[in-house]
């Protein structure tokens, strides 16, 4: 039993090691777009030519903007 337990360890100890190499940068990302998604009305990641655009763009019509002249 001594002479496998070694290889087996080995085999798994490397498989931890390689596993955590091989996604830490995408874990890394998604940890950075939870904390910006988490903080609200925040313009840190636009340039300012999106900001420019996000000021001047027209806002959509909701179902009360329609409904605001008609008397039921």
């Amino acid at each position: 039993m001594g002479r496998n337990f070694f290889p087996a360890v080995f085999a798994i100890g490397m498989g931890i090691v390689s596993g955590y190499y091989t996604f830490q940068p995408s874990f890394q990302e998604l940890q950075i777009e939870r904390e910006h998604s988490q903080r609200p009305n925040t313009t840190a990641g636009q340039s300012a030519d999106q900001k420019t655009a996000a000021a001047n763009s027209p806002q959509t019509p909701t179902k009360e903007d329609a409904n605001a002249g008609t008397d039921k």
